[in-house]
């Protein structure tokens, strides 16, 4: 008989301990969606936005074409310089939107490209 009733109390702290954790769990789940809409990416100034979409677009495009051991990030990074010194706001911005030189500036990032070899 005394056995039956110790068996009753592991089962009840049993109980216990399975209702806590899912009650931590259910506040864990409550906040951390507020902490993580809390994260949110930083605010880049256009002409920053617009100057890393280049500098990426490049480093891009010339290791596909020359490997991943070729140095060209000095290159790149001053034509992105070159280039970002003629564009206007909306040109800007249009950089900016497609992470790359849009149609439009093809020519003069290629000129900005050679400029700078």
């Amino acid at each position: 008989m005394v056995s039956v009733g110790m068996e009753g109390a592991r089962d009840r702290a049993l109980v216990r301990f399975c209702a806590r954790i899912v009650v931590l769990g259910l506040a864990f789940s409550a906040v951390a969606p507020l902490e993580a809409a809390a994260q949110s990416d930083p605010a880049v100034p256009l002409q920053e936005d617009a100057r890393l979409a280049l500098v990426d677009h490049c480093v891009l495009n010339e290791s596909a074409r020359f490997g991943q051991y070729t140095d060209f990030t000095g290159r790149c990074k001053c034509a992105s310089k070159a280039l970002l010194g003629t564009l206007s706001q909306q040109e800007m911005q249009s950089v900016a939107k497609w992470r790359k030189p849009t149609s439009a500036l093809k020519r003069r990032w290629a000129d900005a490209w050679n400029g700078c070899g």
